[in-house]
C-alpha cells in the first residue's frame, strides 16, 4: 500500500519538492465582464455560468470569451426550439419530383431542426471547454487567487502596513470622541 503525500507544510519543513501534479491552474481566479449587448436568454446563461463556476473556484477573466460565444449559441438554440415547438414537429412534408415528372410527398427533417442539432452539437463541445460536463468536471483545476484580493499573512510587511492603516482609519472615525487611556498614569515623577 502507498505510503499518503506528504503535506505542503511537510514538504517545506523537510526541502522536499512535490512530484505530484499542480492541482492549481495558472491562471489567477476572477470574474470576467459581461458585454453590454448581451440580452435575454443570453443574459440569463451568462449570469448562472459565471455564478457557478465562480462557485467552483474555476473562472478566470480570460473566460469571458468564451462563455460570450456559449451563450450567443445559447440564446441561438433556444430560439429555434420555440420555433420548432411552434410549428409542433421537427419533420416537414416536401414534395419532390422523381426522375418521370411526377410529385412525390416525402418526409424531411425541417432546416429548423438541423440547425438545432447543429447548435447542440457546438453546445456540448463548449460544455465540455467550459469543464461543465460530468467527465471534464473531474479534470478541473481550481484558479490561482490573485494575490492583490489575498489577505497579507499575519507577521509580515503586508499584514504590519494592513494593520497600520486599520488602525489610521478607526482613529480617523474617533477623532470627535475621546478614547480612554488603557493604562492609567501614575504619579508625575519628572518633578521629583
Amino acid at each position: 500500500m502507498p505510503r499518503p503525500p506528504l503535506s505542503e507544510e511537510r514538504q517545506k519543513l523537510l526541502g522536499v519538492k512535490s512530484r505530484a501534479k499542480k492541482q492549481q491552474s495558472a491562471a489567477f481566479a476572477g470574474r470576467p465582464r459581461m458585454p453590454g449587448y448581451l440580452t435575454g436568454a443570453a443574459r440569463e446563461k451568462w449570469r448562472s455560468l459565471v455564478r457557478y463556476l465562480g462557485q467552483r473556484g474555476v473562472l478566470t477573466p480570460g473566460d469571458g470569451e468564451m462563455i460570450e460565444q456559449y451563450c450567443q449559441i445559447y440564446a441561438r438554440w433556444r430560439t429555434i426550439i420555440s420555433e420548432i415547438q411552434k410549428d409542433g414537429s421537427p419533420i416537414v412534408e416536401c414534395t419532390v419530383t422523381d426522375s418521370s415528372g411526377a410529385g412525390i410527398t416525402v418526409r424531411r427533417e425541417s432546416p429548423a431542426s438541423k440547425l438545432a442539432n447543429r447548435l447542440e452539437t457546438q453546445l456540448r463541445q463548449f460544455l465540455k471547454d467550459l469543464t461543465l460536463t460530468v467527465a471534464s468536471r473531474e479534470r478541473a483545476k481550481p484558479a490561482k487567487k490573485n494575490p492583490e484580493e489575498e489577505p497579507p499573512k499575519p507577521g509580515t510587511a503586508g499584514w504590519l502596513l494592513a494593520e497600520f492603516e486599520e488602525k489610521k482609519k478607526q482613529e480617523g472615525k474617533n477623532e470627535g470622541t475621546e478614547i480612554a487611556p488603557a493604562v492609567q498614569a501614575g504619579p508625575d515623577i519628572t518633578s521629583i
